[in-house]
């Protein structure tokens, strides 16, 4: 079984939900606050990031997407 990694949004969830073609995936990026490797203070944004493959087996190209939430943030 073959492993890649896809780089997506920040603090990736075990959201991870495909689509009933089983060629999308979506990817609920919490954007968790905290401290990285530095100890600097981060607060990334949510996100949710689209996957979708380009073959049914999942092994050709893929394109990614992600969607964040700034149009609600003057609410």
């Amino acid at each position: 079984m073959a492993f890649f990694v896809i780089p997506v949004g920040a603090s990736p969830a075990s959201a991870i939900v495909f689509t009933k073609d089983c060629q999308t995936l979506l990817v609920a990026n919490e954007g968790e606050a905290g401290r990285d490797a530095d100890g600097q203070f981060l607060d990334p944004e949510g996100s949710v990031s689209v996957i979708k493959f380009q073959s049914s087996d999942l092994s050709g190209p893929y394109v990614v997407r992600t969607a964040d939430f700034r149009k609600f943030d003057e609410r």
